[in-house]
């Protein structure tokens, strides 16, 4: 098997291998919020019932007696705990029997033999998810999916005095859980989606390796990028998996947002590394016109973030230069932004420009560290870096485009600068 069919089995192996773990992680996820969606319903509508009651009942309420009373109470009461999600609610006595329910035909019968009851005035809070089939139930089929919420009724004694029994539709909290579900889905997508590109990439680099007639190192560079790219989407994976964990356990709307916006602050990262790997391989046509160099230098500072503690100088001259606008400033953008990053306390950028009969010569220095002799000859070299989270395509791509100008670009210490040559009429 030679080398391309390799790549292409091993890239085929490793999309499966993500599709087949993403599936699992969804699954586990998605359990995992519904779990935890239900448990935060039933924590909060327990709350609710036993506030409302501390505030409306007494012990008296729930004596299995003069149950014409009862109804005029707790049909009150469910006045007062009923929202769009309430169904029905049922109050037990200590001895299991039911003193109020809306359905009237149960009221005085007792079913003490309920494990749900039994549990429940032991000091339980008991809840279920189910489609209601014991025959004290039965007015309740056709509901749907329902929670039923046992809850312990203290009134400030040691001792539960009843328990109130309520239905709530889970219709509300169902579509909670498919909206969290759903991002937790279009997460996972957006994943694979960016591995995939990642691969498609890698294989564009093989074609153009092959067109060039440096297999070997093309495939040793591909190799390299792979991996780096593989290891940038497990760590944005690790936030994700944080996020979608903090989702299903909060209710807050503010929560939610915070939440989305640590999942977008992850995909655009990775999204810029793989534009960075878009620039380093695609082919594009110059568009070459007359500027000036205000007029490069205007575009590309407008696109930077400038720190308070950095100064920039810029040239007096302001010369004519034929060139590809959008390419130069994407030069420009690299090599100022990697100065700011490198001043990061604070310094200067100055910017010079000087001629000779043939070239424009633009000079970027700083006052930062000088490179380190065993980095400077290297930093044109693709995929060096020295950053972290940096793909080491900036400065490459910059070589490249300044030589498809017919230019050069060198790097030199003391002070540190970068120096870019244009031919002034490009050809």
């Amino acid at each position: 098997m030679n080398i391309t069919k390799k790549i292409v089995v091993g890239g085929a192996i490793i999309v499966i291998l993500a599709i087949i773990t993403s599936g699992i992680f969804s699954i586990l996820v998605s359990e995992e919020i519904s779990n935890m969606t239900i448990h935060e319903a039933e924590r909060a509508n327990a709350a609710y019932i036993k506030s409302i009651a501390s505030q409306e009942l007494t012990m008296n309420d729930f004596e299995a007696i003069n149950f014409d009373e009862r109804k005029t109470t707790f049909e009150n009461y469910f006045q007062s705990v009923e929202n769009d999600n309430t169904l029905r609610i049922k109050v037990w006595s200590k001895d299991g029997t039911i003193v109020y329910s809306d359905d009237s035909s149960i009221v005085g019968e007792n079913f003490a033999d309920n494990i749900r009851f039994q549990n429940s005035i032991n000091g339980q809070l008991v809840s279920e998810i189910k489609d209601p089939v014991d025959p004290e139930n039965i007015a309740e089929t056709g509901y749907g999916q329902l929670m039923e919420i046992y809850v312990p009724i203290y009134l400030n004694q040691s001792e539960p005095v009843g328990v109130i029994e309520l239905y709530f539709s889970m219709d509300s909290i169902n579509q909670a859980i498919n909206k969290a579900s759903s991002l937790v889905y279009t997460i996972i997508l957006i994943l694979i989606g960016l591995l995939s590109l990642a691969i498609l990439v890698f294989s564009i680099i093989v074609a153009k390796s092959s067109k060039q007639n440096i297999e070997q190192e093309k495939f040793a560079v591909l190799g390299e990028l792979t991996a780096r790219l593989s290891h940038d989407l497990r760590n944005p994976l690790s936030i994700i998996a944080a996020g979608v964990s903090l989702i299903s356990k909060q209710t807050q709307e503010e929560k939610t947002a915070q939440t989305c916006e640590k999942i977008d602050h992850s995909v655009k990262r990775m999204t810029h590394q793989i534009d960075d790997v878009m620039t380093f391989v695609k082919k594009r046509e110059k568009n070459i016109r007359k500027t000036t160099l205000n007029e490069l230098l205007d575009s590309s500072l407008e696109e930077l973030i400038i720190p308070e503690n950095i100064s920039i100088e810029r040239p007096s001259e302001n010369p004519s230069i034929t060139c590809d606008k959008d390419q130069i400033v994407l030069v420009f953008n690299n090599i100022l932004l990697n100065a700011i990053q490198k001043l990061g306390s604070g310094g200067k950028i100055t910017i010079l420009y000087s001629e000779n009969n043939n070239d424009h010569d633009i000079t970027i220095q700083d006052s930062g560290e000088p490179i380190p002799e065993t980095n400077l000859k290297k930093i044109f070299d693709p995929l060096f870096t020295t950053k972290q989270q940096g793909t080491g395509l900036g400065l490459y791509s910059c070589k490249t485009i300044i030589e498809s100008h017919n230019g050069s670009i060198t790097a030199n210490n003391n002070p540190t600068r970068i120096t870019i040559s244009l031919p002034k009429e490009d050809k």
